[in-house]
C-alpha cells in the first residue's frame, strides 16, 4: 500500500497481476468495496494474466507479473517490485493501462562475461523511498539498493536499461551477494534475505528475514 500527495492510495494486487488507484474521493468514511480508478500491467479492469517468466520479458513495460512491493517517491514516481526479480517505475500522468518509463535491476550480460551486479537484482521485493531516492530489498542477493534521484539517472539505453545504484546495505561493496556476507554468524552491519525498509526521520528499519530481526539503521547514508 502506498499513499501519494493527492491522498490516492496504491495497492498491488498480486493474484490479478496489476496495481490500482483508488482515489481519495472514494476513500471516504463509511464507504465499502470503492472502486479503483487506474490500473497498471494490465490493459483494463477485466484482465489479469501474468507475465510469462524468462528473461526476455523482464525489459516488458505494459505488464507485470505478482506484484509485490510499492512506494511513491517525493516527486511523484511510482516504484513497483515484481516476480521478475526487477522495479518498474511510472511517472504522472498516470492512466489505464500506462506502461513503465523505466526499469530497475536489469544487467544486460554479454557472451562469457558475468553480470554487472551494480545494475542487477536478484529478487526484488520491499521498496521504500527517501526523498525523490529510492531503496530496493533484494532477498536473493541479500542486500539493500539505493538509486539516485531519478532525475539524475543516464538515459536508457540497449546495453545499460537499468541505471546502477549507488549504495549497498548488507554487503561489504557492490560485488559481493553472501549472506551475512559470507560469515558464520550475523553481525550489525550484515544482511540475509532482507524483505523491506522504512525510512523516517534520517533512520533506516530493515525488516532482515534470514535473521529474523528487524535492523535500525541511523543515518544510513551520510
Amino acid at each position: 500500500l502506498a499513499i501519494d500527495a493527492q491522498g490516492n492510495l496504491w495497492l498491488s494486487h498480486a493474484l490479478n497481476n496489476r496495481v490500482l488507484r483508488y482515489p481519495a474521493s472514494a476513500l471516504t468514511a463509511g464507504t465499502n468495496m470503492p472502486d479503483a480508478d487506474i490500473v497498471l500491467g494490465q490493459p483494463d479492469f477485466i484482465t489479469n494474466a501474468p507475465l510469462a517468466t524468462g528473461a526476455q520479458n523482464r525489459t516488458t513495460k505494459n505488464a507485470m507479473r505478482a506484484p509485490s512491493g510499492l512506494a511513491l517517491d517525493s516527486v511523484g514516481r511510482l516504484f513497483v517490485a515484481d516476480e521478475l526479480g526487477r522495479v518498474l517505475v511510472y511517472t504522472a500522468p498516470y492512466f489505464i493501462g500506462k506502461e513503465a518509463s523505466r526499469i530497475l535491476g536489469i544487467s544486460v550480460v554479454q557472451a562469457g562475461q558475468q553480470p554487472n551486479l551494480e545494475y542487477l537484482l536478484g529478487g526484488a521485493e520491499g521498496v521504500f523511498a527517501i526523498g525523490d531516492r529510492i531503496g530496493v530489498a533484494d532477498p536473493a542477493l541479500h542486500r539493500i539498493l539505493i538509486y539516485d534521484p531519478g532525475s539524475e539517472w543516464p538515459a536508457e539505453s540497449a546495453e545499460f536499461p537499468s541505471p546502477a545504484a549507488r549504495v549497498v546495505l548488507g554487503q561489504t561493496s557492490l560485488r559481493d551477494v553472501r549472506s551475512n556476507p559470507g560469515l558464520a554468524e550475523a553481525s550489525e552491519n550484515s544482511l540475509s534475505a532482507p524483505l523491506g525498509g522504512f525510512f523516517f526521520n534520517n533512520e533506516l528499519f530493515v525488516a532482515d528475514s534470514g535473521n529474523h530481526r528487524v535492523l535500525r539503521f541511523e543515518n544510513p547514508f551520510d
